[in-house]
């Protein structure tokens, strides 16, 4: 017997050191959408999906979709030239630091301002500061990796890691604009890393987690969900499925998609179609998983543009100051001119040879975060089309 899935894969590009899925620290994405054809029955490989618990499953409904800030288009990003304008100063941290995610109309910027300290700044969509720095307490080498919009407020998954120790835990707390933030909750993802992350409705983040490679753990692989209540208490609920043959070459990668509603990801091989997905702690087969570009979907990024210049007296090398370029493509064709990331003249976010990548989408700006004279810092790129006269 065969089943007919419905299967839309969301292509999500990040830029800036980060990849961003729209309202998590994702960094500047864009949305493509395909359909399956027929596909094989789904293998239930997880022991315990049935027993999920209704508060951490994924529905369907339209009124459970994730609230988030809509995509980079041509008409919010595809202008020729964009416009930088000015820097905003979040507070003492490092570019490397920092995280923003995106509800529909605000964001929260979370930053590492010293050990043990998560310093967080909510800020509008044209990168302007809205009320006071708010500061958790964290483990001493934790550092944000996404931050997310739920109904409850925005939820910061933090990851506490130590090479030295081989260590690597996750926490996560919930911030509501306003109100102290919740202390930060652990995971129960010991010797795990998590692969990709995003919201699957208002309340939950769903999560692909596998053993982290400087980890003594030797744990198979799962799928965890974090859900939120409405009173702010955070539940991590783990699924075992079988995915570690998913993704293993560095040509394939995890693609959001979407199974009937259900939000999650699939494995794709570059050039070839996906074959199988996880959605909801289930492992999916399907024959065909077509992706497609949007007609408007930009994708941006940071690339280093420095050029070596030639060797000097006795073939003396010398070192090219790093030139951040934020570029953008729809498809395989580019848009707009190249932008050097400068304020006033002067080039920021290189460091030598080095450049920040950390590049966040708000709905109608570029978000470009690095270490500046006044600590973390963001520089908003507007690259809005003129409207048509």
């Amino acid at each position: 017997m065969r089943v007919l899935l419905k299967i839309t894969v969301i292509l999500i590009a990040v830029g800036l050191g980060a990849s961003l899925d729209v309202g998590c620290a994702s960094r500047a994405p864009a949305v493509d959408e395909g359909r399956a054809g027929e596909a094989a029955p789904a293998v239930d490989a997880s022991p315990r999906a049935a027993d999920v618990d209704p508060q951490t499953a994924v529905t369907s409904s339209d009124e459970a979709a994730p609230r988030s800030a809509a995509p980079p288009t041509l008409a919010t990003a595809g202008a020729e030239i964009c416009r930088i304008e000015q820097p905003v100063a979040l507070g003492a941290g490092a570019a490397d630091e920092i995280v923003v995610g995106f509800g529909p109309e605000l964001g929260l910027a979370a930053f590492r301002s010293a050990p043990a300290t998560l310093s967080m700044r909510v800020v509008a969509a044209d990168g302007a500061l809205v009320g006071d720095l708010m500061t958790a307490t964290i483990v001493d080498e934790g550092r944000p990796r996404w931050v997310f919009w739920l109904d409850p407020g925005f939820v910061v998954l933090v990851m506490d890691w130590d090479w030295r120790g081989a260590r690597v835990a996750w926490s996560a707390l919930l911030v509501r604009p306003g109100q102290p933030p919740t202390p930060a909750v652990d995971l129960g993802l010991d010797g795990m890393d998590v692969r990709v992350a995003r919201a699957l409705d208002r309340r939950s983040v769903g999560l692909i987690v596998q053993a982290a490679a400087i980890s003594r753990a030797d744990e198979p692989g799962r799928w965890q969900t974090i859900a939120v209540a409405e009173d702010g208490s955070i539940r991590s609920t783990a699924i075992a499925v079988d995915l570690d043959d998913l993704v293993t070459r560095t040509d394939e990668r995890w693609a959001p998609a979407e199974l009937d509603g259900a939000r999650g990801w699939v494995a794709v091989r570059e050039g070839e179609e996906p074959t199988e997905g996880v959605f909801a702690g289930r492992r999916v087969a399907t024959d065909a998983a077509a992706a497609r570009t949007d007609a408007d979907a930009v994708v941006a990024s940071i690339i280093n543009g420095a050029v070596p210049p030639p060797r000097g007296p006795g073939g003396t090398i010398f070192e090219a100051r790093g030139e951040p370029l934020l570029v953008r493509s729809r498809g395989a064709d580019e848009v707009g001119e190249p932008l050097l990331m400068a304020w006033r003249g002067d080039v920021v976010g290189a460091v030598a040879m080095n450049v920040s990548t950390a590049l966040f989408w708000s709905g109608s700006r570029f978000l470009y975060a690095y270490d500046g004279p006044k600590g973390a810092m963001i520089l908003p790129i507007d690259c809005r089309r003129p409207p048509l006269r």
